[in-house]
């Protein structure tokens, strides 16, 4: 099943928040999440599943995903992943991105 998996604009509107971890606006770049999202090995996960973060918090998160969100918690209780499809959903770019959310079984039509 094909779906729309860049949205380089949602990016954009990612990175112009603070960091997702400790607040900076530093730098900050669009993570993708890759704990139980759409990404595989070499293959990086759809757009919807990014936050932002500044380049210390991305090197952190990369050299440990699961220890970095463990690390988080207190922030994040429901995890990056959910905390990813809230920016989503927040998005001035939901609507484009909608269709793609649905096919790839994210959200639910009703959602």
């Amino acid at each position: 099943m094909r779906y729309q998996r860049r949205h380089p604009r949602h990016l954009d509107w990612i990175r112009a928040h603070r960091c997702a971890a400790c607040s900076t606006m530093d730098a900050v770049v669009a993570h993708h999440v890759r704990i139980n999202t759409d990404g595989a090995t070499g293959l990086k996960p759809s757009d919807w599943f990014a936050l932002p973060l500044c380049p210390s918090c991305h090197t952190a998160v990369h050299a440990g995903e699961r220890s970095f969100e463990k690390r988080h918690q207190s922030m994040w209780p429901d995890g990056m992943r959910e905390l990813a499809l809230r920016f989503a959903s927040r998005s001035p770019y939901a609507a484009i991105m909608r269709p793609a959310l649905i096919k790839a079984g994210v959200i639910e039509p009703g959602q």
